[in-house]
C-alpha cells in the first residue's frame, strides 16, 4: 500500500525499509517491508542509496541481496501501479533504473532468493550477477494475470538466461518455477538451503576467494546462441498470442523478440514502451480488477476467521458425480472423507470408481503409488449413519428433491456431535432446508461447480442465524481445497446462477426476435466467453431449460449435442461432436415466431452483447439492492471464476461500470420494452447517477 512521504519518513524512524550489515567482507543488503517486501518509492530509494554506499566502501567485496521474512520481495505495491495515469510509469527510482544500478555494479551483487520472487523481485534478482534460491522458493513474472506486461528488463533479461521457449511460457502463462528446477535452466547459479545462512555466506565467500567478477545478465547470450530456434519459439507462441483477447499477450512476444534483435538498452526502451501502451488500454483495468477482486472475495466482511473449529474428516451424503468429485478434492487436499449412501451396491460403486480414479492417476505418473495409498487409506464408504458420527463437516450431496434433502440432514443431525458443521451442496431450497434441524445454526450452503476439481470459486451460503464459527469452519475448508470461498446471503439460485439464468432468459427472447442462435455466439466468443450461450446448452442438454426456444426444440425431438442436435446439427468427428449450421433449429424458432407476429429485428454484435451483458449486470444489480449480493466485486469474482467471464472483460458489474450508470440505466430502458423482467433496470442505477457513483463504491465496505 503507498503511504505519504511524511507518513513514510515517520516509520523509518522506527525502523528502515532497507537495512544493511557488513560480514567479512560482504554486504548484506535486506529488503525490509513485511509482509512481501514490496518496492515501494521510499524502498527503492532506500535501496537505490544503500546500494551506492555499498559500491563505495572499499572493504566491501561483494553485495548480498535479500528479502526479509519468507519472502524475497513480489515487485511493486499494488496500490502504486493502481495509480499511474497513462503515460507514465511508477516515480523515479524507476525499476528499471534500479535494476541497471544493481547490473552496473563494479562489485559482485548476489540476490539471495527464497520464498516469492514475482514482478519487480525477479527483475531485481535477473539484474544480480549472481543468484542462488531454495528448492521451495517460486520465482515468476505473473504480471499478464492482470493484463501487464513485465518491466524492470525481465523481457530482455529472462530469455538471454533461458531461451525463448522458458521466458515466453513464464511470461505468458504467469506461471512460477520452483526454486529446485532453476539451476537446470540456468536461472539460478545454485539451489541451496536458504534457512541456512551460511549457506549464503558460503557462496559469497566463495566469489571473495576466487576474485569472481561481476557477470552481467545483459552480456550474457547463452538464451539467444541458436538464433533460428528462437525464432521459430517465437513464431509459434506469436500465433497463439494472436488468437489471445488479452493485449499484453501480443506486446510480450514482441519484447522477447527485440532481447535478440536489438541492443540491450534498445530492448528495455521497447519493455517499456509496452508497459506505456499497455496501461493507456482500457483492458488493464478490467483485468486488475478481476485480480483484485478474486482476493478481496475471499475474505468476508466482518468475519473471525479464527474463529474455524479444526476439520480433518468430512462425510458426503451422495453418490452423484459431483459427490465424488467433492470428495475427490477432499482427500486431494489432505482430508479424511467419508462417503455415506442407504444403498450398499451404490456405496460399492462409488468406492470402486475413486479408487480408479486415483489407479489411473497413478499410472499415468501424476501421482506416486506410495501417494495414492496415503489418500485411498483415508476414504471409506458406507451405508449405515453412524459412520459420520465422526466427522466434522458432513455435506449433503444428494440429488433428489429439497423435501428428501431435509429428510437426510435431519437424519444425519442425530449422528453427529453438536459442533458438526452440515452444509448442502445445493443452491436453493435453503430456508425449507435449515426449517427442521435441532441446531439450524450450524446449517450452510456450500455450492461447487462442475467440475469440481477445476473450478476455483465455491458459494459459501449463509442462512438466516448462521453462526460465526459454523461459517468460519466452512471458509477455512473450502480454502483449504484451494477454493476461493465467497460468502453469500442464502436464497434460491445464489449469485452465479442467478447471473447465469438471466443471460438465459436474454438468449430467449433474441432468439425469439429472430436472431440466429450462430449470430449470438459469435457475438458472445468474440466478446471473450469460452464457448457461446447456445452452444453452451447444446452442451448441457436442452432439456434442462425453460425457454420458448428450447421448448420448440426439445417438442421437435432436438435435445443437444446428441440424437438429432439441439441449436445446431453436429457431426460425430475423432475429436468429439463438432457444431455445423443452426438452420434447422432456426426454421423452427421463426415458426413459433411469426406465429406470434413478431417482426425479425436485425441485430449489431454490440447490440447483442449489451443486451446479455446487462441482463446479468442488472440481475446483480437487484442482488445488491435486496442486500443477497455484498459487494459488486463478489459477484464479478464469482462470475469470472464460475461462469467464464472473460477476464479482460472484468465481469459483469465492471462492465456495467465501464460503460458508466447512466448509459447501463438509457441502454436497459430501451431493451426493457421487449422484456421489462429482465431489463426493467434496478433503483439502485438511479441512486449511484443521483450521487454521481459507480458500482466500484459499493465494494469499498
Amino acid at each position: 500500500m503507498i503511504t505519504s512521504d511524511a507518513t513514510s519518513a515517520a516509520e523509518q524512524t522506527q525502523r528502515p525499509l532497507v537495512e544493511t550489515h557488513h560480514d567479512g567482507g560482504i554486504a548484506y543488503i535486506v529488503l525490509c517491508n513485511p509482509p512481501v517486501n514490496a518496492l515501494t518509492l521510499d524502498l527503492r530509494r532506500t535501496l537505490l542509496s544503500n546500494l551506492q554506499i555499498a559500491q563505495d566502501d572499499p572493504n566491501v567485496k561483494v553485495i548480498c541481496l535479500r528479502g526479509e521474512g519468507a519472502r524475497f520481495s513480489t515487485g511493486l505495491p499494488a496500490a502504486e501501479m493502481s495509480q499511474l495515469k497513462a503515460g507514465t510509469l511508477e516515480a523515479a527510482p524507476t525499476l528499471v533504473e534500479l535494476c541497471r544500478t544493481i547490473e552496473e555494479s563494479s562489485k559482485p551483487v548476489v540476490a539471495a532468493l527464497r520464498g516469492s520472487v514475482f514482478e519487480g523481485g525477479l527483475a531485481l534478482a535477473l539484474a544480480a550477477h549472481y543468484r542462488i534460491c531454495g528448492p521451495k522458493t517460486r520465482l515468476g513474472a505473473p504480471e499478464i494475470t492482470f493484463g501487464m506486461v513485465p518491466g524492470g528488463g525481465v523481457t530482455q533479461r529472462l530469455p538471454r538466461l533461458v531461451g525463448a521457449a522458458v521466458a515466453l511460457e513464464m511470461m505468458l502463462s504467469g506461471k512460477s518455477v520452483a526454486g529446485k528446477h532453476t539451476k537446470l535452466l540456468g536461472l539460478c547459479d545454485d539451489v541451496v538451503d536458504m534457512r541456512n545462512s551460511r549457506n549464503v555466506a558460503a557462496f559469497c565467500q566463495k566469489l571473495i576467494n576466487e576474485t569472481s567478477p561481476p557477470r552481467r545478465t545483459c552480456d550474457v547470450a547463452a538464451g539467444l546462441s541458436d538464433g533460428a530456434a528462437y525464432m521459430a519459439t517465437l513464431a509459434q507462441h506469436r500465433e497463439r498470442a494472436d488468437k489471445s483477447h488479452i493485449n499484453a499477450s501480443r506486446l510480450i512476444v514482441d519484447c522477447v523478440e527485440a532481447a535478440l534483435l536489438l541492443p540491450f538498452e534498445a530492448g528495455v526502451f521497447r519493455e517499456d514502451s509496452a508497459r506505456l501502451d499497455v496501461l493507456e488500454s482500457s483492458q488493464i483495468r478490467a483485468m486488475r480488477h478481476a485480480f483484485f477482486a478474486e482476493r478481496r472475495a475471499a475474505r468476508p466482511v466482518g468475519l473471525n476467521l479464527s474463529q474455524a473449529r479444526p476439520v480433518s474428516a468430512i462425510g458426503i451424503a451422495g453418490v452423484s458425480s459431483m459427490a465424488l468429485a467433492v470428495a475427490a478434492v477432499a482427500l486431494d487436499h489432505g482430508f479424511e472423507v467419508v462417503v455415506f449412501a442407504s444403498d450398499a451396491d451404490q456405496v460399492a460403486l462409488a468406492q470402486s470408481k475413486i479408487v480408479r480414479s486415483y489407479d489411473q492417476a497413478a499410472q499415468q505418473g501424476n501421482i506416486t503409488p506410495n501417494m495414492r495409498d496415503k489418500i485411498l487409506a483415508r476414504f471409506s464408504g458406507a451405508c449405515e449413519l453412524q459412520s459420520l458420527s465422526k466427522c466434522d463437516l458432513v455435506i449433503d450431496a444428494t440429488s433428489g428433491s429439497t423435501e428428501r434433502r431435509a429428510q437426510i440432514l435431519l437424519r444425519i443431525e442425530e449422528f453427529v456431535s453438536k459442533d458438526t458443521v452440515l452444509a448442502t451442496l445445493s443452491d436453493r431450497g435453503f430456508e425449507q432446508m435449515a426449517r427442521d434441524l435441532s441446531h439450524p445454526e450450524r446449517f450452510l450452503g456450500l455450492h461447487f461447480f462442475a467440475p469440481a476439481q477445476t473450478v476455483k470459486v465455491v458459494e459459501l451460503a449463509c442462512t438466516e442465524g448462521l453462526s460465526d464459527v459454523a461459517l468460519a469452519t466452512a471458509h477455512a475448508v473450502a480454502h483449504k481445497m484451494g477454493k476461493v470461498p465467497v460468502c453469500v446471503l442464502a436464497h434460491d439460485g445464489l449469485i452465479a446462477n442467478t447471473l447465469q439464468t438471466a443471460a438465459w432468459d436474454a438468449v430467449d427472447v433474441l432468439l425469439l426476435m429472430g436472431v440466429a442462435p450462430s449470430r449470438i455466439d459469435h457475438a458472445m466468443e468474440k466478446y471473450g466467453m469460452p464457448i457461446g450461450p447456445c452452444a453452451n446448452m447444446d452442451l448441457l442438454g436442452l432439456e434442462h431449460f425453460s425457454g420458448v426456444a428450447v421448448t420448440v426444440l426439445n417438442d421437435a425431438g432436438r435435445a443437444g449435442r446428441g440424437g438429432s442436435g439441439g441449436f445446431y446439427d453436429y457431426v460425430l468427428t475423432d475429436k468429439g461432436p463438432q457444431r455445423q449450421d443452426d438452420r434447422a433449429a432456426l426454421a423452427l424458432i421463426d415458426t413459433v415466431r411469426e406465429d406470434a407476429g413478431i417482426d425479425r429485428v436485425t441485430m449489431s454484435e454490440v447490440q447483442i452483447t449489451d443486451r446479455i451483458i446487462l441482463a446479468q449486470a442488472n440481475a446483480g444489480a437487484r442482488l445488491l439492492q435486496s442486500g443477497l449480493a455484498r459487494r459488486p466485486l463478489d459477484i464479478d469474482a464469482i462470475m469470472l471464476l464460475a461462469k467464464g467471464f472473460p477476464r479482460w472483460q472484468g465481469g459483469p458489474m465492471l462492465a456495467a461500470d465501464v460503460m458508466r450508470p447512466l448509459v447501463v440505466q438509457k441502454k436497459l430502458r430501451e431493451f426493457a420494452a421487449e422484456a421489462p423482467d429482465i431489463w426493467e433496470p434496478a433503483q439502485i442505477w438511479a441512486e449511484l447517477i443521483k450521487n454521481g457513483d459507480d458500482l466500484e463504491q459499493l465494494n469499498i465496505v
